[in-house]
């Protein structure tokens, strides 16, 4: 039998603050919710697996947010952390609501959904200053360059437009992140971040629009599209792939980088401090292959290179630059997983 009906006009009421147990009995079975909202309302709609008669709950949550006339406003899949769903949304016009909690794939076993208001707190199109309180937050900046901090609870953090810092108080060891796609909800990214503090009151937060994340002891760049991304290749084409493990090195790089210093001038700074003020075009060849290649050229491998240096068809600038977006570098510093994670950085 099953215990909620899959159609908005048969489905089960609940109220916002409350939760409400369910089960998906079968593949494909969807289960329907009503819930009565009032325009203004920033609200948390959360899927969680529950374990029940040995079983570890629904393998995979999904959740759809639907208006009365079944227009899909919001869905989501994994922002829940542990592939629990959760949408964060602010209502625009009061009125009755639908929720749909299924599984992703062909999964089944129970879940508890829950509905509840957060505290909403927006910033200008100036550098703000956002914290939160102790229950949950939608924290949600303009387009300056800003700082959120979410403090207790399970937030949104939402930087929105310019260069954006998520504070946290506690150090990044406690901390777990892992990668969302929040394309089903989120207005200003399609990309976001679960960071869940994993022994302190800091809960489980959604970070969206967020370039950095500063911990009590360490911090993290997201920004792998921009300044992070950049100060990662140079690290790996000119001091090789365990630099970017190197919090100090990363940090200089930043530093540099965030002071408006671009991809050339970083590779003229990186290759002068390794290699001297004039260095040799065999010793930039040498240093560049041995790095991205993975071994140190032969006559052959090196001649083409230096060639070009000597003739001025390239200058050294220049084919450090190459050597920084190859492939092989990009895989020698797992940059898709650096984008999924971050890098560790001091200041």
């Amino acid at each position: 039998m099953d215990d909620h009906a899959g159609e908005a006009s048969a489905a089960t009421a609940t109220a916002l603050g409350n939760s409400v147990a369910g089960d998906v009995e079968v593949p494909g079975d969807v289960d329907m919710f009503a819930v009565e909202l009032t325009a203004g309302q920033a609200i948390v709609l959360r899927v969680n697996r529950t374990a029940e008669s040995g079983s570890a709950g629904l393998a995979d949550p999904s959740l759809v947010l639907q208006d009365a006339t079944g227009h899909i406003l919001a869905m989501d899949d994994d922002s829940g952390g542990e592939f629990n769903a959760r949408v964060f949304y602010s209502i625009e016009a009061s009125g009755t609501y639908y929720a749909a909690v299924t599984d992703h794939d062909q999964g089944t076993g129970t879940y508890e959904l829950s509905i509840h208001q957060t505290t909403r707190r927006s910033g200008s199109d100036l550098a703000d200053s956002l914290v939160g309180g102790t229950l949950s937050d939608t924290v949600e900046a303009g387009a300056g360059n800003d700082q959120l901090t979410g403090l207790t609870g399970d937030d949104l953090l939402d930087g929105g437009l310019g260069f954006d810092i998520a504070r946290y108080e506690g150090p990044l060891a406690n901390f777990f992140i892992e990668p969302v796609d929040v394309s089903g909800w989120a207005s200003t990214a399609s990309r976001g971040w679960v960071l869940t503090d994993s022994i302190g009151t800091e809960g489980s937060d959604v970070l969206v629009s967020i370039e950095r994340v500063a911990f009590a002891d360490h911090n993290l760049a997201l920004d792998l599209d921009g300044n992070a991304g950049t100060v990662a290749k140079v690290l790996g084409a000119v001091f090789g792939a365990d630099a970017i493990y190197d919090p100090v090195y990363v940090g200089v790089g930043l530093q540099l980088a965030d002071s408006g210093i671009g991809l050339n001038q970083l590779m003229d700074i990186a290759l002068a401090y390794r290699l001297g003020a004039q260095p040799s075009s065999t010793q930039v060849v040498d240093l560049l292959f041995t790095n991205v290649v993975g071994h140190a050229p032969t006559n052959d491998e090196r001649q083409p290179f230096t060639d070009m240096l000597d003739s001025g068809a390239l200058t050294m600038t220049e084919l450090g630059a190459l050597a920084a977006e190859h492939p092989l570098n990009l895989a020698n510093i797992d940059f898709v997983g650096l984008a999924d994670y971050g890098i560790v950085y001091t200041t």
